[in-house]
């Protein structure tokens, strides 16, 4: 977005490159099978991860991106971690509860910029809010997918990632989207085959850990994004070491400790 690509055709043609990938690797390394009850799982999850995608751009360009994302990572923590709990019967004690907390109160501080600063209403806000109400709905049904589907999980992030492909597509076709100057697909190619790379092996790491480990656990692990988002900057963006982000990286790490326990 920095360099003025179109998020939301840039981001179709990472999910189509996305499901070539995992295409190639399932192709060569697994045996796969789409059978119809794939397809039932499938089209809603492409769906709710579509249009999840399409609410978050819209708030990117409504609001700041250091009010709007540690908020939306801490809420999905938190509805996750609920409804896990709720809606999949999964197990807690308090110290996972605890863990909880504290990794939804790290991730606020060590992805806000030096200040606690509390959304008001506005636009942007309510869009990420959309957005991460479809993304839980979405990672709630993708765990109960893993677990009854017989098939590898990589179909599933197959036909996920094609699903959501022909759903982004349909949408820019159904809104007469425009590009706000001439596409130059051989521009950006290179960057999104790099993102798509990540992506697909970030996919396929969290479908193979969902099969067999409980939500509750794995959701709130998310949190260690604000972990290496921290290190990273300091590391490679030089930027300053306050004692507001280093407090929400250790709190983080003390949470992975207690919701793991």
């Amino acid at each position: 977005m920095n360099q003025k690509y179109e998020p939301l055709s840039t981001n179709t043609f990472k999910m189509f490159f996305d499901g070539v990938l995992l295409l190639i690797v399932g192709g060569l390394f697994f045996n796969l099978e789409f059978s119809r009850a794939l397809w039932w799982w499938i089209i809603p999850l492409g769906f709710l991860y579509a249009t999840a995608g399409i609410f978050y751009f819209k708030a990117l360009q409504q609001e700041k991106v250091h009010l709007l994302i540690p908020y939306s990572q801490a809420s999905q923590v938190l509805f996750l971690f609920a409804g896990a709990f709720v809606f999949l019967g999964e197990a807690v004690s308090f110290l996972n509860i605890v863990g909880a907390g504290l990794i939804i109160l790290g991730i606020y501080l060590a992805l806000s910029p030096g200040q606690l600063q509390f959304p008001l209403l506005k636009k942007g806000i309510i869009f990420m809010s959309i957005n991460t109400l479809l993304t839980v709905l979405y990672l709630l049904l993708l765990k109960k997918a893993v677990v009854v589907l017989p098939a590898h999980p990589i179909t599933l992030a197959i036909g996920m990632y094609f699903s959501t492909t022909l759903f982004l597509i349909a949408y820019m076709l159904l809104v007469g989207y425009r590009e706000n100057h001439n596409f130059n697909f051989q521009a950006r190619s290179g960057k999104i085959l790099i993102s798509a790379i990540f992506g697909a092996l970030g996919t396929l790491l969290l479908y193979a850990a969902l099969e067999t480990g409980k939500a509750t656990q794995i959701y709130p692990l998310a949190g260690l994004q604000a972990v290496f988002v921290f290190f990273l900057a300091y590391l490679l963006l030089g930027e300053k070491v306050s004692w507001f982000k280093l407090s929400g990286t250790l709190l983080v790490f003390g949470g992975v400790f207690l919701v793991l326990a």
